[in-house]
């Protein structure tokens, strides 16, 4: 596996992962796959990390070559998870970034009820008569969408967060099983996509699959059974220190983002979501065809995705063609 990297750490907000992990005595998983603590958290190297993460040569030598640093801050020997890029252990960077807006909010949390803001340019998200805020991203049945819930005098605001880069809304191996078959069915019969492979190995298909969803597959699949219902949002953010502030005026917690989602009207053009169909190894969506996975992806991804070689171009399958397919109903979950 992959040792962690400077490299690594340049990207997105990884740095403030990172070290939000290590100030919190986190475990970090290292390449021998044992998950251990670093010794104790030091600001003088956090802050050598930071200029070297920047690019800073004198910073980069020291955190590469000094062995009283090494011995502090051994990050050849931590792995590259999920968190920071990588495919393994961890949680994802999703996770993380929830539990650091958690951790964010908790400690402007002085004395309760506050007002808790979320501003991003003229949009403002406000709940007022916040006692706490917990994680909620494990309990998703009934189709909830929440990552966070903030506890008022009268009840919980569901919030689901979403980080600026993020490609899909949700992994849709069972909501679109029987749909995906369908329309890889047709697909084939109509003679618009080719597939190699198979018996019994992963099958490829020559080119993405994307299908515009409804109105009402779009709201279940980015706002499920809880965010609308119950008066909540979607925030996007990769949440770093100084997004969050206090208001003394105003007695409430600020926090900047980057957009707030409250209806399927909020939502850029190209981030709607849309139904798509793709290669993925070792995937089995669809269990007659090993190799590929379903997904309700932003539309940017079919529209960006550029042919390889020897693929063809995606195919966008329009609303009002989805009849010729069969699927001209809405694809929900009962």
């Amino acid at each position: 596996m992959a040792s962690l990297g400077l490299t690594e750490l340049k990207k997105r907000d990884n740095i403030e992962i990172f070290l939000h992990k290590w100030k919190n005595n986190e475990d970090f998983l290292f390449i021998d796959k044992q998950t251990r603590k670093l010794p104790k958290y030091n600001e003088q190297i956090a802050d050598i990390l930071r200029s070297a993460v920047k690019g800073d040569p004198i910073a980069i030598n020291l955190i590469t070559r000094d062995k009283n640093i090494r011995k502090l801050l051994p990050l050849n020997q931590i792995q590259k998870t999920s968190e920071f890029g990588g495919r393994g252990g961890g949680g994802g960077a999703g996770v993380a970034n929830e539990k650091f807006l958690i951790d964010q909010l908790k400690s402007f949390m002085v004395s309760t009820p506050v007002t808790i803001a979320f501003e991003s340019g003229k949009k403002t998200f406000v709940v007022n008569n916040v006692t706490d805020v917990v994680g909620a991203g494990t309990d998703t049945a009934g189709s909830k969408k929440s990552d966070v819930n903030l506890i008022t005098t009268s009840g919980q605001v569901p919030i689901s967060i979403k980080q600026e880069d993020a490609g899909g809304w949700e992994s849709s191996d069972r909501l679109f099983r029987d749909a995906g078959t369908k329309l890889i069915e047709k697909l084939l019969d109509k003679d618009e996509i080719q597939l190699t492979g198979g018996s019994p190995g992963d099958v490829s298909l020559n080119r993405v699959v994307a299908m515009e969803a409804t109105v009402k597959e779009q709201t279940i699949t980015v706002f499920g059974s809880d965010i609308i219902v119950k008066d909540g949002a979607i925030i996007v953010r990769s949440f770093r220190k100084n997004d969050f502030s206090y208001n003394f005026s105003k007695n409430r917690i600020e926090v900047r983002v980057y957009d707030i989602y409250k209806t399927l009207n909020d939502i850029p053009k190209e981030k709607k979501p849309i139904w798509v169909i793709r290669n993925q190894r070792g995937r089995k969506s669809l269990p007659n065809y090993p190799g590929l996975r379903t997904e309700m992806k932003i539309s940017k991804y079919a529209m960006s995705t550029s042919a390889r070689a020897g693929r063809l171009p995606p195919l966008l399958i329009s609303l009002e063609k989805r009849n010729e397919y069969d699927l001209e109903d809405d694809i929900l979950r009962y």
